[in-house]
């Protein structure tokens, strides 16, 4: 009676385990290649971000916030993406309202941007103007490591600091 009791009991677990994993959001080596003009390291002053959830309070993004620490050079766009590529995102529920502080922009052919941030769990997507797109906005933590220290490093690889 035990042994059938325990199989169950496992599937279960597992099955609730499994449950409560964030959805992941993967940047795609190929896809960055093709689309992204500009690659900066950016500081985005803003103390004042809120903890939200969902995407209803999103702030639109503020140029004036925005200070660029460096550019990436174009011939280094293809190591960098190949790294950049191999970690997953997860994308919480709960997030900054904007961006904060250190991050990495990414300009597309098209003029529309993202910003991952280093530390802050806040990612986004952005028209030219600052206008959000879409609603996936998520944490910058990698999912492979469980930290932000892979961000720094990759960083420090890769940028004329």
């Amino acid at each position: 009676m035990r042994k059938k009791l325990k199989l169950p009991l496992l599937l279960l677990v597992n099955l609730m385990l499994l449950a409560c994993e964030y959805p992941l959001h993967l940047y795609y080596y190929e896809e960055l290649v093709a689309t992204v003009i500009r690659v900066e390291l950016i500081n985005y002053d803003n103390p004042d971000a809120k903890t939200i959830r969902g995407t209803e309070n999103l702030l639109p993004f503020d140029f004036d916030k925005m200070e660029i620490i460096a550019t990436l050079r174009e011939e280094r766009f293809d190591g960098f993406f190949k790294e950049f590529s191999q970690f997953n995102f997860w994308e919480f529920s709960e997030h900054l309202d904007s961006p904060q502080g250190r991050s990495l922009r990414f300009v597309y052919r098209n003029g529309d941007f993202e910003v991952v941030c280093c530390k802050a769990v806040y990612s986004g997507r952005f028209d030219s103007n600052g206008n959000i797109i879409g609603d996936r906005y998520s944490g910058a933590y990698n999912a492979n490591t469980g930290n932000d220290k892979w961000i720094t490093d990759i960083i420090n690889r890769y940028f004329d600091l």
